[in-house]
């Protein structure tokens, strides 16, 4: 395994992928899965519940540095962080803490709020977006609201309008559902038996963005649900907008019912990607991807002796290499019997590397095989890490001593680390540095806070 990995020291509880610093977090131990064993092939993987969970985050980290739309989005979050740490140039004044997200008189600081918050939006969320259903009886899955921009499901309980989430959670979860070779029954089954999708007495009204595409097509009695949705919500994410792919392909389906003999969702999501309008979706999609990270690595070489560039140069060509490669990772996701042979997610996995990825016992692993790439995910980490913490009211404690216990500094202190990162001082001679400090200057706040 140390071929591939670097252990690295660290806590965490919870089950989650961070979409601004490419780590996962697993709320069990390392030994769950074994992934040792697994390499090394005295073991493989079995479907279990706790590989699903693993692989539904891993997808998420091949959307978002494998495909046109993550890198895209990625670009915006970049060039974010970038406007507020270059505004020190326009505007040097004292900032308060919590920092607030707010404008200012520096209109680079001002751009990259703006930047920022259209990278949330894009991400999705499902505030405002489900609404209680009072006049149907479930389960009744109806297309309520169609057109080219939006599309709202009802099932009798709520209304549901999908959004990037919708998409970006679909197709993770219903990947692993396709790693465990699991059925359309089987996926129907376990929907209806998950707790958190109900609340009460009712069935099917929470956290519509993991199951109503999925159930939707299910009542109307459709087949190969999972591979169809999978390759669907993937084609979404090669373009520029997903949620426009999905209403356009609702759109196909209602023009073309009078056709519609064989119900099976793969073939006609197969067809639908062979219209001209959606070769060309992907074509220019594509192009601007590449385009956006070709930019921005000649700007990194421009400014190639700062170390914001430095680290982020290093991301940008392996975001470049990855998207061109696989083709917005299209090699891996076009297939549902590649997605079916857990010897193939092995390849994957081998062949990619991972985003940091955190156990409950204390123990991660980060890809190994590209040692420039593991130090600026790192610092890329440590940066995104000390940029949220200012936003809130808490003492300002170093993640790097707290959360990511991978701190070599010559100065080491628990009592600041863990209280207040902001008094540590870097020492004057060649030893190892803050990190914590570090980050505060790539971010354009030293001696501003």
């Amino acid at each position: 395994m140390e071929e591939y990995y670097v252990f690295i020291d660290n806590s965490r509880v919870g089950i989650s992928y961070d979409w601004t610093s490419f780590n996962i977090d697993l709320n069990f131990n390392k030994e769950d899965i074994d992934l040792d064993a697994i390499f090394n092939g005295s073991k493989s993987f079995e479907g279990t519940n706790k590989e699903m969970l693993f692989i539904h985050e891993y997808v998420h980290f091949l959307q978002n540095f494998y495909t046109n739309w993550g890198g895209l989005v990625f670009c915006d979050f970049v060039l974010g962080i970038n406007k507020i740490a270059a505004s020190r140039g326009e505007d040097n004044s004292k900032v308060k803490l919590p920092l607030k997200l707010e404008n200012k008189k520096s209109g680079l600081w001002n751009d990259g709020i703006e930047t920022l918050q259209r990278f949330q939006k894009k991400l999705g969320t499902d505030k405002n977006n489900i609404q209680l259903e009072t006049t149907n009886t479930f389960p009744n899955y109806t297309i309520i609201d169609l057109n080219h921009n939006s599309v709202v499901i009802g099932n009798g309980r709520i209304l549901y309008t999908i959004n990037n989430k919708t998409v970006r959670e679909h197709m993770a979860e219903l990947s692993a559902c396709l790693f465990a070779n699991l059925n359309d029954q089987h996926i129907h089954d376990k929907f209806l038996t998950t707790n958190a999708f109900s609340s009460g007495n009712s069935i099917m009204d929470k956290d519509p963005m993991y199951w109503m595409l999925f159930e939707f097509f299910f009542a109307k009695k459709y087949k190969k649900i999972a591979e169809g949705l999978v390759l669907l919500t993937h084609t979404a994410l090669c373009s520029a907008n997903p949620v426009h792919v999905i209403c356009r392909f609702f759109i196909f389906l209602q023009d073309n019912k009078n056709n519609l003999e064989d119900l099976n969702l793969n073939n006609l999501v197969s067809a639908f990607l062979k219209t001209p309008s959606e070769i060309i979706s992907f074509s220019y999609t594509h192009y601007a991807a590449l385009k956006n990270i070709t930019d921005f690595l000649k700007l990194c070489k421009k400014y190639e002796d700062q170390s914001f560039y430095q680290f982020a140069q290093k991301i940008y060509f392996s975001l470049l290499l990855n998207i061109s490669q696989t083709h917005s990772c299209k090699r891996f996701f076009e297939n549902p019997e590649v997605l079916r042979n857990k010897d193939n997610w092995l390849k994957m996995i081998k062949s990619t590397g991972t985003p940091i990825i955190r156990y409950k016992d204390k123990k991660a692993v980060i890809t190994h095989k590209n040692v420039a790439l593991v130090d600026s995910l790192i610092y890329f980490l440590g940066i995104v890490k000390v940029f949220y913490n200012l936003q809130t009211d808490r003492n300002q404690r170093c993640p790097f001593f707290e959360e990511f216990n991978i701190c070599n500094a010559n100065f080491k202190n628990a009592e600041i680390c863990f209280h207040n990162a902001l008094e540590v001082q870097n020492p004057d001679d060649n030893r190892e540095d803050c990190l914590y400090q570090n980050a505060i200057k790539l971010l354009g706040l030293k001696d501003r806070l």
